[in-house]
């Protein structure tokens, strides 16, 4: 009677945990969701990017994709700031469950619904968060290497400008037998302006290389400390395994439930560590 009484009083005490912490969770996967979408639309917008031959066009796609890289890192930011928040706000109840495992390590323990829907929950919204920015960290880094080779090209298109214009001020000082002061301007506008807008576009792409490299070097970051989080939890996992009866479905469900989490950590661990 005392044991029934207990599991009454913890699902009350998880009815009202739930209700601070599902909502929270609903607002997660809106912005996971929102986040997939633009990480989707960058992949898009980079193969119209990566196979334009209209420089117009080329630029407009870059400055979309400036724009959308803005956009995943700060909503990227925003959710795992989220996820850290759900962390901390569960965390004195895992830890009550942590040491009820420690006491009846020798006996058959319950395992509140709360317990599995809390770390159900945590480690789907940190495994979806993994997946989509380890793919977009992977699309990041092909798009570094196509703008890296954009500013090398363009090194050597706006070096061969400036050997053109020392050698045409030579040739104009040496026709007019004039100080290189008095050399008319205007033959040599057109390409000074020219050279100016390049100059300037590379400046642009040098510095979206540069934020684009931090970027995927913080988001690489974000997911990792995830990842040993998710890993702790299928430790979690493997603890109730061994000190619960094997003959109980509803225990059996919830380490279920671990396992499918933990094969999916390992399936993506490959292309996760490729970035690293």
């Amino acid at each position: 009677m005392t044991t029934n009484n207990s599991i009454v009083s913890t699902d009350t005490h998880i009815e009202i945990e739930c209700k601070e912490f599902l909502p929270e969770v609903y607002d997660t996967w809106s912005y996971i969701h929102k986040l997939s979408k633009d990480t989707i639309n960058f992949h898009e917008i980079y193969d119209s990017y990566k196979y334009e031959r209209s420089e117009n066009r080329q630029k407009d796609y870059f400055h979309q994709l400036k724009i959308l890289n803005d956009t995943i890192y700060k909503l990227s930011f925003l959710i795992h700031q989220r996820i850290l928040s759900l962390e901390k706000l569960v965390q004195p109840a895992l830890d009550e469950f942590r040491k009820s495992l420690l006491i009846d390590q020798q006996r058959n323990s319950y395992i509140p619904a709360y317990i599995r829907i809390v770390q159900n929950q945590l480690n789907s919204l940190k495994l979806s968060f993994k997946r989509i920015i380890t793919q977009h960290n992977a699309d990041s880094i092909d798009y570094q290497n196509d703008l890296k080779q954009s500013v090398d090209n363009s090194k050597i298109f706006v070096e061969s400008y400036q050997q053109i214009s020392r050698v045409t001020r030579d040739k104009i000082k040496s026709l007019f037998n004039t100080d290189e002061n008095n050399i008319p301007i205007e033959s040599q506008e057109q390409n000074l302006i020219e050279q100016e807008t390049e100059i300037v576009d590379l400046e642009t792409r040098l510095e979206s290389l540069r934020i684009l490299k931090e970027r995927v070097r913080q988001m690489n970051g974000m997911t990792m400390a995830l990842y040993f989080s998710v890993q702790e939890q299928n430790e979690l996992a493997d603890n109730i395994w061994l000190n619960t009866s094997a003959g109980s479905d509803y225990i059996a469900q919830s380490v279920d439930e671990f396992r499918l989490v933990k094969n999916l950590k390992q399936s993506k661990m490959n292309l996760w560590i490729k970035l690293i």
